[in-house]
């Protein structure tokens, strides 16, 4: 199930008994008075104006008594953060630009009443100034005209949809898949070096906004060294294993729809890095310490002693580092396995898997080269 679709099958809390805010029908009308005014030479203008106020006075009156009736404490009426953070901003600039006295409105509230687009006096500008900020989009006055209409909890939807539609986009980038998808099979048969496997991943792919991209690429990235000293394909003794070309083939599949990537990332901040690095370096390090104690230093035992004490050292701390790892793979791994099948990952499920075209054809498709 997608993102919206689960967010959307979610129904907003209601206000329970709270009555909401809306402007009164029929709503009162220029009295014969005030058109009679607006006749008078010098001062009808002027008079109008005043008897105008007076009467949108009135109504406003009546909104902010019933609005100070309510507790002030703001109830939560959203069951998902992104509607809830839409709405709590909607309110916090409808507060700040028209200064009502709280911010308990409801979902049932009119959204034309909270920005007070009948009796404000242009305040209602700087509340739509301040939402069109928050959502990071500018409306048409069509839409603005519709959407004063509308109810918060109506807003709230609309602007969700419209953001998570936006996110969607965003988080597929179709071009680096197709082209992740074409080197991550050369280089798993063979084709492609790990040098240039290497270029595309710190040019492109490890900077991708696609978290699909990303994750594969460095799925991809894992499966060679890139510390020897001339490149090499994974072929003859390089060869990958066939639980990796089936995995890899899953990932090139995968890359070719446009299924939204729902695993968490792991993390590769600079400390996991160099728990990688000494992992692997300090194994090396402790066993060269340990060959030059005994061949190169065997007649000085002293520095023999010293050598193999830092050797010992560099051991202990490569096994504990490879320790951590292990224990922070295990955790990822029991995380993942929540979220869905880790032998068919990226894909969550075997069905899902199996509802994308050309799965038949996974295993083929990766075909080592004699």
């Amino acid at each position: 199930m997608s993102k919206r679709t689960s967010q959307e099958s979610k129904p907003m809390t209601t206000s329970g008994s709270i009555e909401p805010l809306r402007y009164p029908e029929p709503w009162p009308e220029t009295s014969l008075g005030e058109e009679k005014w607006k006749q008078v030479p010098l001062v009808g203008r002027y008079v109008s104006v005043f008897v105008a106020e007076a009467r949108l006075s009135s109504v406003e009156g009546d909104l902010e008594r019933q609005f100070n009736l309510r507790d002030p404490s703001p109830v939560d009426y959203w069951h998902d953060d992104l509607r809830r953070q839409i709405a709590e901003g909607i309110i916090d600039a409808c507060v700040e630009a028209i200064g009502w006295t709280h911010s308990h409105f409801v979902p049932d509230d009119n959204l034309g009443v909270m920005i007070s687009i009948r009796t404000g006096d242009l305040c209602e500008l700087d509340a739509i100034f301040r939402i069109e900020k928050l959502l990071g989009r500018r409306h048409s006055k069509e839409e603005w005209l519709h959407l004063v209409e509308l109810t918060l909890g109506e807003v709230v939807e609309l602007f969700a949809n419209e953001l998570l539609t936006i996110e969607e986009a965003v988080m597929i980038d179709r071009p680096l898949r197709d082209q992740l998808a074409q080197e991550l099979r050369q280089l798993v048969t063979g084709k492609l070096s790990n040098d240039d496997f290497d270029d595309s991943y710190y040019d492109a792919y490890r900077q991708s906004s696609d978290p699909a991209v990303r994750e594969v690429a460095q799925f991809g990235w894992s499966l060679y060294s890139s510390d020897v000293l001339w490149p090499y394909s994974l072929k003859g003794w390089h060869k990958v294993s066939e639980a990796t070309r089936q995995r890899a083939a899953h990932a090139v599949l995968f890359l070719r729809t446009d299924l939204k990537y729902v695993y968490r990332e792991q993390k590769r901040s600079l400390a996991d890095m160099g728990v990688c690095m000494f992992e692997s370096m300090g194994c090396l390090l402790g066993l060269a310490l340990f060959v030059m104690a005994w061949l190169v230093f065997a007649s000085d035992l002293e520095l023999a002693a010293i050598f193999a004490c830092v050797g010992a050292i560099a051991l202990v701390v490569s096994r504990l580092m490879a320790q951590v790892r292990h224990a922070d793979d295990q955790s990822f791994q029991v995380e993942a396995n929540k979220i869905g099948d880790l032998q068919v990952w990226p894909f969550v499920s075997k069905q899902q898997l199996a509802d994308t075209p050309g799965s038949g054809f996974v295993t083929c498709a990766l075909r080592t080269q004699p």
